[in-house]
């Protein structure tokens, strides 16, 4: 499982970083605004041999003190991740929300990532 998810961590920071935003696993090692984290859950599927693939619950968190650059980055991050096409993965998008606490936004992109 830790190889599924540095991999995933790998392609979701190469995605991103591409764009010209900082990323990073947690807002700890991140600097000014505007930034985007990540967060992987991941859960084996298991069969009667033992783990045939897995499917991670990734948050993708694009923090700023600005709504539009927010917004925009978010977008940029859909087009790119829809427009992705990767052999043995398959990326599908869930949800988006959006919240404001103390003048900051954070845009949530919620994604499923299956490996199969």
């Amino acid at each position: 499982m830790t190889y599924f998810e540095e991999t995933i961590g790998e392609y979701v920071t190469s995605l991103i970083e591409a764009m010209d935003v900082p990323v990073a696993l947690s807002e700890e090692e991140t600097g000014e605004y505007p930034y985007v984290t990540y967060e992987n859950d991941v859960t084996p599927k298991y069969t009667k041999d033992g783990i045939a693939s897995y499917r991670s619950a990734t948050t993708l968190r694009v923090v700023s003190d600005d709504f539009d650059e927010a917004e925009s980055i978010a977008d940029q991050i859909m087009e790119v991740f829809s427009a992705v096409s990767v052999t043995g993965y398959a990326l599908q998008f869930d949800r988006r929300e959006r919240d404001r606490s103390a003048g900051v936004w954070t845009i949530s992109l919620y994604y499923i990532i299956m490996q199969y």
